[in-house]
Formats: C-alpha cells, sequence, structure tokens
C-alpha cells in the first residue's frame, strides 16, 4: 500500500471544470463533483476500470467539479509497475479485473 501511495498525484480543479483522465483512477479528496448522475464527494473514486486491458470496455465519462475539488489520481502504469513486485495482489488485480469485464 505504501507504494502504491507513493504513485499518487495531487491535482485540483475550479467549480465547472470538466475532469477526468484516461487509465486513471480518481480518488475525491476533498470538495463535490458529478459523473453522470452521481455525486462525488470525499472517498467517491471513478475510473477504476483502469486495470482492464481491453479499451472498448473503459467508461471515459468525465466529471464535473461542483465546487472546488482535489483530487488524488493512480495512473495505470504506474499502479502495474508497482503490481510487480508483488505478484499475489497483481494476481487479485487481474482476477478482480476478469470481474469488472465480466459486468461491461
Amino acid at each position: 500500500v505504501i507504494e502504491l501511495t507513493q504513485c499518487l498525484a495531487q491535482t485540483s480543479f475550479a467549480q465547472t471544470e470538466i475532469f477526468g483522465y484516461r487509465d486513471t483512477l480518481h480518488i475525491v479528496h476533498r470538495g463535490l463533483g458529478m459523473r453522470k448522475v452521481k455525486v462525488l464527494r470525499t472517498g467517491s473514486i471513478f475510473g477504476e476500470d483502469f486495470i482492464l486491458d481491453s479499451r472498448h470496455l473503459v467508461d471515459s465519462t468525465s466529471a464535473m467539479a461542483m465546487t472546488y475539488i482535489e483530487v488524488l489520481l493512480l495512473d495505470r502504469e504506474s499502479m502495474f509497475a508497482t503490481m510487480l513486485h508483488f505478484p499475489p495482489e497483481c494476481r487479485r488485480i487481474r482476477r478482480a479485473a476478469g470481474r469488472v469485464a465480466g459486468f461491461r
């Protein structure tokens, strides 16, 4: 877990700003946002499908900041590079990717 937290990047967006990066897990640290019809608040995540190998299964819907919002970002490359050092966790992520793909 410590290694992954060191890979997190923090960014912020002003009210009404559109955000959302491809192949990136987004974690709302502070503020409010909206994605599709769901309100994003502290602790909300989106982009968890960044673990999928198939690009056409990834939901690339952007979000909008409703207030000033701070977001932590974990990109796919950093996550998988870190997971190479932790084979059991890497297998769990691959199984999770199969479950996510099954729901798409």
